[in-house]
């Protein structure tokens, strides 16, 4: 009997487990079959960008049955539309430890940590989408911006590269591997970059053409850097400020003074709060000999920037140029009060003491103003009226070699520097070299006439 007996209760103990596995089963299709339903719904609500409301359906869901791995993908990526990128990527995450496809989370995932600034978060995930599909633009693409969000335009500029190789179909690639040589310094490259992007037809137009000036400026290649900036600001007038400034700097080193002038007032007109504009407006107009217009664009500056030196610094220079000598000493001593040890103001604060025959304030200052120019120069390598002005330093305290030595440095960064070539021509003459001074008069023939007649004047009575 204790045998039949333990053989009833096995038997039992079986028909129970089973009606429990069935039972349990049962429960179990139902759950799946509610999840089912509910993730249908959420999807129609997800189609219809009504992601609240997907997101509900979703989260019933995964209420409904916790394995759910679409269901948390399909909500994380609600919550990434909707901007909530925390929770975004907790589900995210959530849906690839249950199993969800990867490289579908990575697409979504590195993105919510780009937007939340997490770059090296961002990075692990689009190198593990690569090592899935190595040779998709798309993640390469990616890449190249998150470095580029980086300041790492090195690493920028080889995901960049390799996103062109894969998608030539993209313009906007090389508008981006312009930025990066940009940044690194690699000017030629620069240039190449931005022309093939604006033939591939990118949509940064105006930008393309910004970096071919800059390029061809730096580069020294003035009236193509002109050409670049001007077509920059016909495809997009309120581009930037600076356009302006560096076409106005162009046109200034390719001796078109009254092209600086049109171009500042054009951009002054644009942004009319910016007195810049009008320091820039004073000293082109002495460099084209425009010395009243030189005074009232000064004068500008300064009420708009009564804290800045330059304006002071052109005022003085300008009442230099009409002769009014002590006008042009109190706008020195104002501008020195703001920028001690300016090697600018100084040179004009001692023209204006040796026109007025102080010959010993004069020297002073002279050698002041050697000092400050001699390390605005080496601040400024590649500024040719520093040079220029370093020039005229020297000259004034004798030291012709020297000044001779910085008006070629100036003529080397500015070959139409008029100024700078009279200049270095009388340099040459009072320094006995009567050849090397026709020389420049012979350049001055092509760039200003009036300027080559004085100077072969002065030439003429040695």
């Amino acid at each position: 009997m204790r045998i039949l007996n333990l053989l009833l209760i096995s038997v039992l103990f079986t028909s129970f487990f089973a009606d429990s596995v069935l039972t349990q089963s049962k429960q179990e299709k139902r759950r799946i079959e509610k999840s089912t339903r509910l993730i249908i719904e959420g999807d129609n609500f997800f189609r219809q960008k009504n992601y609240r409301d997907a997101i509900r359906k979703y989260s019933e869901a995964i209420a409904t049955l916790s394995t759910n791995p679409y269901a948390y993908f399909s909500k994380g990526y609600c919550h990434y539309n909707l901007g909530e990128l925390d929770q975004a990527i907790i589900d995210l995450s959530t849906a690839l430890e249950q199993g969800y496809r990867p490289l579908d989370v990575y697409t979504i995932r590195w993105q919510a940590y780009f937007w939340r600034k997490d770059y090296d978060l961002a990075i692990k995930d689009l190198q593990s989408a690569l090592q899935i599909q190595p040779s998709n633009a798309y993640f390469n693409l990616a890449l190249g911006d998150i470095y580029r969000a980086k300041q790492d335009f090195r690493n920028a500029l080889q995901y960049y590269k390799k996103a062109a190789e894969l998608d030539n179909q993209n313009p906007d690639i090389y508008f981006f591997i312009a930025v990066c040589n940009n940044q690194l310094g690699d000017y030629a490259s620069q240039r190449e970059a931005a022309t093939e992007a604006l033939k591939r037809g990118t949509k940064y137009r105006a930008e393309s053409w910004v970096y071919i000036g800059q390029a061809a400026q730096l580069l020294r290649k003035y009236a193509e850097a002109a050409e670049a900036y001007k077509k920059a600001i016909q495809e997009k007038s309120d581009i930037s400020k600076e356009v302006y400034f560096n076409l106005a700097e162009v046109y200034r080193l390719l001796n078109r003074f009254n092209d600086s002038i049109d171009i500042l007032k054009r951009g002054l007109a644009l942004y009319p709060d910016d007195g810049n504009f009008y320091v820039n407006l004073s000293w082109v107009y002495s460099l084209a000999d425009r010395h009243e217009d030189a005074v009232a664009a000064a004068q500008r500056a300064i009420q708009m920037l009564p804290n800045e030196h330059m304006g002071y610094t052109n005022l003085c220079r300008a009442y230099n140029d009409l002769k009014q000598f002590n006008k042009a000493i109190e706008a020195c001593n104002n501008a020195l009060k703001i920028k001690q040890n300016d090697g600018e103001t100084f040179f004009y604060l001692a023209r204006a003491h040796d026109f007025l025959g102080n010959r010993e304030q004069a020297d002073s200052f002279y050698q002041k103003a050697v000092l400050g120019l001699v390390e605005f120069t080496k601040n400024n390598p590649a500024y040719s009226d520093g040079f220029y002005l370093l020039g005229n330093a020297y000259l004034a305290v004798n030291e012709r070699s020297k000044a001779i030595e910085a008006y070629k440095k100036s003529i080397e960064i500015a070959p139409n520097f008029a100024k700078a070539r009279y200049n270095l021509g009388y340099a040459y003459l009072i320094s006995g070299n009567k050849q090397l001074a026709r020389e420049q008069y012979e350049a001055l023939l092509n760039i200003d006439q009036n300027l080559a007649a004085r100077l072969l004047e002065v030439i003429n009575k040695r």
